[in-house]
C-alpha cells in the first residue's frame, strides 16, 4: 500500500518536473488561432505536459530579429525556418539541431528536404512544413465593371493595366515595392520562370551553364520596370500590409501575391486568380512553386526533448491531415 502511494507521489513529481512550455519563433502572425484551436489540442492529447507559445514577428523583421535573439541566447525552443541559405547559415553557426534522423523525415520527398539540407544533402536541419505558389489576384467586380477578362499573355496583361489606369478609379496593380522580398519573390521570381523556362533555367544558373546577365533573366527585370506606371505614385513607400489592404478594400484591380494570401482576402473581396502571363498564346506557362516554411529546433534550447516530441509529431500523417484540411 505505502509502496504504491510512494510510487504515485514520485510519478506525480516527475510529471510536474517535465511539464514544459515551448516557444516557437515565427513570422506567421496569423497562425496563432490555428495552433490554439486545432494543432495544440491534438498534440496535448498525446503529450499533456507540453504547451506551446508563439513568438511572432512581422515577416519583414523576422530574419534580423531572430538572428539577434539567437546570438543573445534569447530565442525560443523552436524556429520557423526560411528555405535555403538563411536557415543553412543558422545551421552552420550551430543554432539549429541536426534532424536528419528524426522519425518521419523519411516520408518527405527529396525536393522538399532540399531547402533545409547541407549542399551535400547529408544533413537535414529543419522539417519541411509547407510550400507556396505565386501569381496574381484580380477583383472580379472591377473586372466586370470595366469589361475585362483575366489576361493570358503579356500583351493582355498590359492592356488590362492600361485600361484600369485610364479609368482612373482604381490602382491597376498593388505591389509592395517598399519590401525587397516582395519585389524579389512576388515580382521577379513570379514572372521570371516564363522567361527562363522554369526549372531548366534555375538549374542552368546553379550549374554554371547560364548567367543572370543572359537575355531571359534580364528580360524579367525589364518587365518589372515596365510595371512602374501602374503601381501608384509612390511605390517605394508601399508596404506589404498597405498593398494587401488596398486590394482587400476594393481599391486595386489586381495584386501580385501568393497562395498564402487566400486567407487575407476571403470574405473581404470578390476575387479570382490567374498565373503569370506567357509571351504568346499557346506557350507553356511556368510558375513558382517553392518550399516556404520548415520547423527547426534551437540548439541552445533547454527543452530539446520536448521540442523533439513536437517536431516528431509534426512529421506524422496526423499533423499533415490537419494542416491541409
Amino acid at each position: 500500500m505505502w509502496k504504491s502511494v510512494s510510487a504515485l507521489l514520485v510519478w506525480g513529481l516527475s510529471t510536474a518536473a517535465v511539464s514544459q512550455e515551448l516557444v516557437l519563433e515565427t513570422w506567421r502572425v496569423d497562425d496563432e488561432a490555428l495552433w490554439k484551436e486545432q494543432f495544440l489540442p491534438r498534440f496535448q492529447a498525446i503529450h499533456p505536459e507540453i504547451t506551446l507559445k508563439l513568438h511572432s514577428q512581422r515577416s519583414a523583421d523576422y530574419d534580423r530579429e531572430l538572428a539577434e535573439r539567437l546570438a543573445a541566447g534569447k530565442a525560443g525552443d523552436l524556429i520557423t525556418c526560411r528555405p535555403y541559405d538563411q536557415s543553412l547559415r543558422l545551421f552552420q553557426q550551430e543554432h539549429l539541431l541536426d534532424l536528419t534522423d528524426l522519425p518521419g523525415m523519411e516520408n518527405f520527398p527529396s525536393f522538399a528536404k532540399a531547402a533545409w539540407q547541407t549542399d551535400s544533402g547529408a544533413q537535414t536541419f529543419c522539417l519541411p512544413i509547407a510550400s507556396v505558389i505565386q501569381g496574381f489576384y484580380f477583383n472580379v467586380d472591377i473586372f466586370n465593371a470595366l469589361g475585362l477578362t483575366p489576361p493570358r499573355t503579356r500583351a493582355d496583361f498590359f492592356a488590362v493595366l492600361e485600361k484600369v489606369k485610364q479609368d482612373g478609379r482604381y490602382l491597376p496593380l498593388a505591389l509592395a515595392a517598399h519590401d525587397s522580398w516582395v519585389v524579389s519573390e512576388l515580382g521577379y521570381q513570379n514572372i521570371g520562370p516564363n522567361y527562363w523556362h522554369g526549372e531548366d533555367g534555375r538549374l542552368a544558373l546553379i550549374n554554371g551553364q547560364a548567367r543572370v546577365t543572359d537575355a531571359p533573366y534580364v528580360a524579367a527585370f525589364r518587365e518589372l520596370a515596365s510595371w512602374r506606371p501602374y503601381i501608384g505614385d509612390h511605390p517605394a513607400d508601399a508596404t506589404e500590409a498597405q498593398a494587401v489592404d488596398a486590394f482587400a478594400a476594393g481599391k486595386a484591380a489586381m495584386i501580385v501575391a501568393g497562395s498564402w494570401s487566400l486567407a487575407q482576402f476571403t470574405g473581404k473581396v470578390n476575387f479570382g486568380a490567374f498565373p503569370p502571363p506567357v509571351a504568346r498564346e499557346g506557350d507553356t506557362c511556368y510558375f513558382t512553386d517553392h518550399t516556404d516554411m520548415g520547423i527547426g529546433i534551437n540548439a541552445a534550447s533547454p527543452n530539446k526533448e520536448a521540442a523533439l516530441k513536437l517536431v516528431e509529431w509534426m512529421a506524422s500523417a496526423d499533423f499533415a491531415a490537419m494542416l491541409f484540411t
